[in-house]
């Protein structure tokens, strides 16, 4: 067990702080995830020729950047866990 220099009432501030931001992470990552289940089915539902097709280019930008949001959003719940 940590030893802490702070108050009681200031280690309860951090933690509801850090329980709120976890409750957040938690719904921002289940919105995402299903998010990306809707791109995964447009990318299946797609034509196989993506070099050329602008909407396969759009959901791979799409899926690009919901992953990053994704791991973003597991490294900091990670580290408030």
């Amino acid at each position: 067990m940590t030893v802490s220099s702070c108050e009681p009432a200031q280690l309860h501030i951090f933690e509801t702080a850090l329980g709120e931001r976890r409750t957040e992470l938690t719904e921002q990552s289940q919105r995402l995830a299903d998010r990306f289940a809707i791109v995964r089915s447009s990318r299946s539902d797609g034509s196989t020729d993506g070099a050329h097709d602008a909407e396969a280019s759009s959901l791979r930008n799409e899926w690009s950047r919901l992953s990053g949001f994704q791991n973003e959003a597991g490294d900091e719940l990670a580290a408030i866990a």
